[in-house]
């Protein structure tokens, strides 16, 4: 087993260092954007904010800003004690969030909690002497939800230190008290939504509550139908500001706590949605819209834009070297074997497997991803989100002499689409001529690199994407059809099927289990297909540690009469295939179309199969369970002459590989990885496996373990 290390120049800190005034001679300060998290204090004097992972304060009327922080670690979410002396914010010091606590004017921050999860900071108490925040630790026993951080808990810490207290066992987001104790604000959590997504108006958008600490009422205040949260109280506290997307985009609305509870909406922002919003005794509003800080002083008809400078040198080098060996997030073998393409820290790169040499093939500020080699190896392909969009773009080689990327001089980039829609994880098909990709997340397309033109292979309505990456799709070795993921029309459950190429045939439901299927693969030859399935493993209520087992269709009466022979009757059929391969190369056209057919082969990286034949009746006699043990599964390959199954399996501390040959039914540990998380990918040859584990990627020898 070899690791393999990355070590290389990124200009990590150059975009930094330009926005604060780093660069050499500057003297002057720099105006800034992105200004995160602001919070005006109780005097209407000051405003507290997050910028480039620090906490910051600057006048209510804009000017220059001044840090309060300047720790390497993430500081961020500041909130002001009622008396103004104090600041608390989250600070992950220490790995995760904890609140800590700060002098307003600046010093030494004293840290609160201590606990593993997540402690989100929302307010103070009305005394001054404790701060309420949101963290994912305990729920009741008489909760019938399954646990979930997207769900936390409101706690409340002293200042003094000590265990914190829970306030209320369910989800209180923002959450504040009026000054007398007695009712708290808060905006509800009802499911694991992202923070920021807009225009939500299912069941999951959030609402403004008021919880009556004496009779432990809680009343929803704003109606279903839009998001609405970050509720603020007013100077008399007879009305709630908050944020609300009831106009279209968010906005700062007020709603009165007597009467018909009308809201009214205070500000008018288009396009873009308001954040961040907090509120000073006096009346004076303060939020973020379009990453900078904006002020509504208390009966004021407008808001106004604050501007903010800075003027500080960068904590860090323009320039400096940075290890990326654990910063790897995907990688794609190339067809012979002898370099690996990876994205780390959203650039490409490409290493030897068996040399030291690694070269970068990207230096944009953006980001790439999704990295795949084209069949001949000289081409790679990747998504890149330029421009506002993320867009397809390819690499290759221009010199005919050098064969790698890894330790070439001659590259060209180029744009393979770019369109306003959202356009990621292409793989060339197997001769070359077309990329497949998928189009705003979930439509699978293919592109003729010829003609320019695209056409559907499977509409984006037959799945839905919780995060970019979630979805799966794989070329048949003949370039014909496509494995893919979709979704059950019945169940909110995953099944594989195979779906033509050319865009013009039916989908075909492979797995047909009404279980949770992914990830199908083709063997080597095309024949048989392979895939996670848990029908057979424990499965969690909220997910987490589900088992799943590898399944296989055999997609050929041939292949699946090949798999059942024993071994007795499997090795009589290799020695005769043998004795056949070997009387063919007696004759001697044979010998020459084998010598031109090598030649191909070698320059081409791996032959393209006769298109297959595909017998997909009675699918359900030619399909078996292929592993031997339900297990949480990482990732699966199949040896090229179907004969061994190597995955990566969690029985104990971590994913480690395995390997299992169900003709034998031998199944062996290979090699010891402990890992969180993993992927796995075999050589043309199957005799090496190149895994990604904890972001590292390495070789495994699959006959040694080594």
């Amino acid at each position: 087993m070899r690791r393999m290390g990355f070590r290389r120049t990124l200009a990590l800190a150059a975009g930094a260092a330009v926005l604060l005034g780093a660069a050499a001679g500057a003297s002057a300060a720099q105006r800034v954007l992105w200004l995160r998290y602001p919070a005006i204090s109780p005097d209407g004097t000051t405003v507290a904010f997050s910028y480039h992972g620090d906490i910051w304060k600057v006048p209510a009327g804009g000017g220059l800003a001044t840090p309060l922080t300047v720790h390497p670690a993430h500081d961020t979410m500041p909130v002001w004690s009622p008396d103004g002396r104090t600041i608390a914010f989250a600070s992950d010091r220490y790995g995760n969030f904890d609140v800590f606590v700060m002098p307003a004017e600046g010093g030494p921050a004293t840290r609160l909690t201590f606990h593993s999860s997540d402690d989100i900071p929302a307010s103070f108490t009305p005394d001054g002497k404790s701060v309420l925040f949101s963290s994912a630790r305990l729920d009741a026993v008489t909760n019938a939800q399954f646990p979930t951080a997207a769900q936390p808990e409101l706690y409340q810490v002293s200042l003094e230190g000590g265990m914190p207290v829970q306030v209320l066992t369910t989800p209180a987001m923002f959450a504040s008290y009026d000054r007398a104790g007695k009712r708290l604000a808060y905006s509800d959590q009802k499911g694991y939504e992202m923070e920021w997504r807009k225009h939500d108006n299912s069941s999951f958008a959030r609402d403004v509550w008021i919880w009556d600490v004496a009779t432990n009422t809680h009343t929803r205040l704003t109606a279903f139908g839009a998001d609405d949260r970050d509720p603020v109280w007013s100077p008399d506290e007879k009305s709630l500001y908050y944020l609300s997307e009831r106009s279209g985009s968010f906005n700062v609305w007020k709603l009165g706590l007597s009467g018909q509870r009308k809201p009214v909406q205070v500000t008018k922002h288009t396009g873009h949605p308001v954040r961040f919003l907090s509120v000073s005794r006096n009346g004076n509003l303060c939020y973020g819209y379009q990453g900078a800080i904006w002020v509504r002083p208390a009966g004021a008809a407008e808001s106004r834009r604050l501007d903010v400078d800075v003027a500080t040198g960068s904590r860090f080098n323009t320039v400096e070297p940075t290890d990326v060996t654990g910063q790897i997030t995907d990688f794609d073998v190339s067809p012979d074997g002898s370099e690996i393409a990876f994205v780390a820290r959203g650039e490409v790169f490409v290493t030897s497997t068996e040399h030291r040499g690694t070269r970068r093939i990207t230096n944009t500020p953006e980001q790439e991803r999704s990295v795949s080699f084209s069949p001949d190896g000289r081409s790679l392909v990747y998504a890149s989100e330029r421009n506002g969009s993320w867009n397809l773009y390819r690499t290759d080689l221009t010199d005919p002499d050098e064969p790698a990327f890894f330790n070439a001089t001659g590259l060209k980039e180029s744009t393979v689409l770019a369109t306003p829609a959202e356009e990621f994880q292409p793989h060339f098909s197997p001769d070359g001529k077309e990329v497949a990709y998928l189009e705003n997340r979930t439509t699978l397309k293919v592109l003729n690199l010829a003609s320019g033109k695209t056409r559907t292979v499977l509409p984006g309505d037959l799945n839905y994407s919780y995060a970019d990456g979630d979805q799966w799709y794989q070329w048949s070795p003949d370039g014909k059809w496509f494995a893919v993921e979709f979704l059950s029309h019945t169940r909110w459950s995953g099944e594989v099927g195979v779906i033509p190429s050319s865009g013009e045939g039916k989908l075909v439901n492979i797995s047909r289990s009404g279980y949770q299927d992914s990830h199908p693969q083709w063997g080597s030859k095309g024949d048989e297909l392979y895939w996670f399935t848990d029908r057979h493993g424990l499965r969690a209520q909220g997910g987490g540690g589900r088992q799943y087992d590898v399944y296989a269709a055999f997609l050929t009466g041939k292949a699946w009469d090949r798999f059942n022979l024993d071994e007795a009757e499997f090795d009589q059929l290799k020695a005769k295939e043998k004795k056949d391969k070997k009387n063919e190369k007696k004759d001697g056209k044979k010998q020459a179309d084998d010598a031109k057919k090598d030649e191909k082969e070698e320059a081409k990286g791996e032959e393209t199969p006769e298109p297959l034949a595909l017998e997909l009746d009675r699918l359900d006699d030619r399909t078996v369970r292929l592993s031997m043990a339900s297990a949480p599964l990482a990732g699966a390959a199949l040896s090229p002459d179907g004969e061994t199954l190597y995955y990566l399996a969690r029985f104990e501390k971590g994913y480690n590989l395995w390997k299992y040959e169900p003709r034998s039914h031998e199944v062996k540990e290979i090699a010891r990885l402990d890992a969180r998380s993993a992927d796995l990918a075999l050589d043309r040859d199957g005799k090496k496996a190149f895994v990604l584990a904890d972001h590292r990627l390495m070789s495994v020898d699959v006959g040694s373990g080594k």
